[in-house]
């Protein structure tokens, strides 16, 4: 995981290389090399965690590997601008391509493609011998399993009486209807969100205790075989079952509950559930018996059986909760409360603290640095969205709010989920201040021109302002945007500038790489630059929330690769300019507005 980042620009780097690649024909033989040898280092970063946990040597190795990775991108991509140049170029048969660029970018191509071979040797050497793909370890069979138990400290459990109330109702009410199947409940959530801790209490309240005949608790994990989770089973039902074959497990586990009325919890449910079909066949049915189903995953739930009405997610705990919950961690020496009434507002600010984002802010962004895996026949918008629902599933994203037609509108991140990532990024040089490798970075107010001065492989510059507030950003920094050579994505949404923006962003032209560019709700935005033209690459524009925004630019329709327009809101904005159903590309078009007259974009033209 700590090499989740250079794997996907790895990953992006090789598919850019095979689709558009061979267009490059000046580096062709350049980068089929580099092809070749990157495509060997993505077997080892497959196993990079095991190996930088034994071997602080491999840290220096992947930052290496990591940079030349970003290196070799920049290159390809200055070569597919030059190329794309040319095509356009009615001269271009009488002047040839820029031969310094040709000899310096072939040159640093070859010496890229020999360090990654050193790399390469380098690994081998630590290993001591070649580099090998070990699938065991990737699949986890080196990792710690992750372990639970049905006992648990009560005094520590605070604000979830109403989601065990809520399933001992569906357990009480499944025996009273008295339904021949087995009553199926699921507990989905994202780690750490007490999941666990709600089985644990249900599993051991006094009515469930006196309900059950028989109770079974079994710790899943991501390690634990079909034979291990029915040897587990048994012991929980007094059988050691020493040298039982699987089928001999399977009729004892039957035999034990047959005739009663029994819960199973299975805490800690991963992605591979096949073996619970052969378990459950050989499971009693009747008398009311009930399986609670732990698990970060909704869809792993709806394998083992439960119907999305017996689906329960457990919800952050509120404000006065997570401030007892604290108190009782915290200022355990007294008895769980605060006795210094000056630590009680840092405490609470403490627990009260979290990210809120929009989803179309967080799915741009992906699109933009190219994180999107494309697949035929597939939008890069709709395919944006299926990663977004990926993350919400597994529960690694939180939603906050929906809209009226049930649409995801903001998200946020979970503390502990959110440290992490942080961690990632910070290891991989993502976003770090600490470096001038830093490839991405927060707009913040405290920002200031020498701040940027030293950050110029900056590929992301983005807004981080929290809900409500707003950016003031000074006319020397502005004047610096158009300076960073590879910025694919720049987000100056929420902002105040000094002067308007058209004029600070005169040099936003030579952003040649920039794909992603957000001026939503800034101040004062009255027109677009000229320079705006010069953006070929552009993918997505965010325009919302200008209102004082008054008209686009023709040249605007000149932007071929434009899959995102967005001028939701733009009180000021009477209409789009004409033609702008030449844009085959466009996906998404928000705010649209018909021209009353025959100098804008006619509904027609779409």
């Amino acid at each position: 995981m700590a090499d989740a980042i250079v794997s996907a620009f790895l990953e992006k780097l090789l598919n850019t290389l095979a689709e558009e690649g061979r267009y490059v024909t000046q580096f062709r033989e350049e980068f089929e090399k580099l092809q070749t040898e990157l495509q060997l280092m993505q077997c080892f970063l497959k196993d990079a965690d095991r190996l930088k946990r034994k071997n602080h040597t491999i840290n220096k190795i992947l930052a290496d590997l990591r940079e030349l990775v970003y290196e070799a991108e920049d290159i390809l991509a200055d070569c597919q601008l030059q190329s794309s140049d040319a095509a356009n170029d009615r001269f271009a048969h009488i002047w040839p391509l820029n031969l310094h660029f040709k000899h310096q970018s072939g040159k640093r191509l070859k010496e890229i493609t020999g360090e990654i071979t050193q790399v390469k040797q380098n690994i081998q050497s630590l290993l001591g011998g070649p580099l090998l793909f070990q699938p065991d370890l990737v699949n986890g069979k080196d990792q710690m399993p992750r372990w639970s138990s049905q006992v648990y400290d009560h005094t520590l459990v605070v604000g979830l009486e109403a989601d065990t109330r809520k399933i001992k109702d569906w357990v009480f009410e499944a025996a009273r209807e008295g339904k021949q199947e087995i009553l199926a409940i699921g507990v989905v959530g994202m780690g750490g969100l007490g999941k666990t801790t709600i089985a644990q209490k249900v599993f051991n309240e006094k009515e469930i205790d006196g309900h059950f005949e028989r109770r079974v608790w079994v710790s899943v994990s991501q390690t634990f075989t079909e034979e291990q989770i029915m040897r587990s089973m048994l012991r929980n039902l007094g059988d050691a079952s020493v040298g039982d074959d699987a089928n001999e497990l399977l009729t004892k586990i039957n035999q034990c509950l047959l005739g009663k009325r029994y819960l199973i919890v299975m805490d800690d449910v991963w992605s591979d559930v096949a073996w619970w079909g052969r378990i459950s066949q050989g499971l009693p049915k009747g008398n009311g018996s009930c399986i609670i189903i732990t698990t970060r995953i909704e869809e792993v739930s709806v394998k083992m059986g439960v119907k999305k009405t017996r689906i329960h997610r457990p919800e952050f705990l509120n404000t006065d909760y997570s401030w007892l919950l604290f108190q009782k961690i915290a200022f355990a020496a007294s008895e769980g409360k605060c006795v210094y009434p000056d630590l009680e507002d840092v405490g609470r600010e403490i627990v009260d603290k979290y990210c809120v984002i929009t989803k179309q802010q967080v799915v741009h962004w992906w699109i933009g640095e190219g994180f999107v895996p494309l697949r035929s026949g597939r939008s890069s918008t709709d395919a944006g969205e299926d990663c977004f629902s990926g993350l919400i599933n597994r529960c690694l994203v939180e939603v906050v709010d929906k809209a009226y037609n049930g649409t995801i509108s903001t998200c946020k991140m979970h503390d502990m989920v959110r440290e992490l990532v942080i961690k990632i990024a910070k290891d991989d040089a993502f976003c770090t201040t600490n470096s001038t490798n830093c490839r991405h970075l927060g707009i913040t107010n405290n920002m200031d021109r020498k701040q940027l001065t030293v950050y110029q492989k900056l590929r992301g510059l983005v807004s981080t302002t929290k809900t409500g507030e707003v950016n003031k950003i000074e006319s020397t920094t502005a004047k610096k945007l158009g300076e960073f050579r590879y910025l694919r994505v720049l987000d100056v949404s929420k902002s105040i500038f000094e002067l308007p923006l058209s004029s600070l962003l005169f040099h936003i032209g030579s952003l040649k790489h920039l794909t992603y560019l957000s001026l939503s709700n800034t101040h004062p935005l009255i027109e677009l630059p000229a320079s705006l033209e010069k953006l070929t690459n552009l993918q997505i524009l965010d325009l919302s929330y200008c209102q004082n925004l008054k008209t686009l630019p023709q040249n605007l329709i000149t932007l071929r690769k434009l899959k995102v327009l967005d001028v939701s809101s733009c009180g000021s904005l009477e209409c789009l300019p004409k033609g702008l159903g030449r844009l085959a590309n466009l996906e998404v078009l928000l705010g649209f507005r018909p021209a009353r007259s025959g100098h804008g974009c006619r509904i027609g033209e779409l």
